[in-house]
């Protein structure tokens, strides 16, 4: 599952350790999820897709669809 984890992280200017502290996970797991090596659970995309203001479909590169608000 390829996910869009890094390029999120990088335009709201986190870097691994402030996104680990904020999905409560460790920077070496984020650096996991974005290297393609782990999959992050459903309760860490929840938090992250929270987090950035995006759909889980949009996280995990199933739907291009961003925003989770678009009617603002």
């Amino acid at each position: 599952m390829k996910t869009r984890i890094r390029e999120l992280r990088r335009f709201y200017g986190y870097n691994q350790t402030e996104l680990a502290r904020s999905i409560g996970k460790t920077m070496q797991a984020v650096s996991k999820y974005e290297l393609d090596q782990v999959e992050p659970n459903i309760a860490t995309l929840i938090k992250m897709a929270n987090l950035f203001n995006v759909t889980i479909d949009y996280l995990v590169k199933r739907s291009d669809y961003i925003n989770v608000n678009s009617t603002k």
